[in-house]
């Protein structure tokens, strides 16, 4: 009996929540730049150190704020490059139209402007929330 227990103690490491923190499609969990520890005993992923008021170190509400923001930049960092692929639609499909033409160049390149604005501010956001983190 002790034999099996601790057999299967052994491989339940592989079910447990670690504390990786997954990605989709380039956005970060809210938890980010929280302090995490993968608590041997229950098997789960804990913040540890949670600081609501800023006392001593800065408060866990700024920290979950910069994840937020981050997320919020990626998406429009998302819907940039979508306007890319429009405005190449627009200008591909313009068939020599000087008006259709010029207006696929500019959204191009609002959109790019747009691009370099957004990955820019994730940079900074991201330099920024891990320093503050823990």
């Amino acid at each position: 009996m002790i034999l099996s227990v601790s057999t299967m103690s052994a491989y339940l490491h592989y079910f447990a929540a670690s504390c990786t923190k997954p990605r989709f499609f380039g956005l970060k969990p809210w938890y980010e730049y929280l302090n995490l520890v993968d608590d041997p005993v229950t098997g789960r992923c804990e913040v540890t150190g949670f600081n609501v008021l800023g006392r001593g170190d800065n408060s866990s509400f700024l920290l979950i704020a910069l994840a937020i923001l981050d997320n919020l930049l990626i998406i429009a960092a998302w819907i940039a490059v979508g306007y890319i692929i429009y405005g190449g639609i627009v200008y591909m499909t313009s068939q020599g139209a000087p008006d259709r033409t010029g207006k696929g160049q500019q959204t191009i390149i609002n959109a790019l402007i747009g691009l370099a604005v957004a990955l820019i501010a994730v940079q900074i956001v991201s330099f920024v929330g891990n320093r503050l983190a823990p």
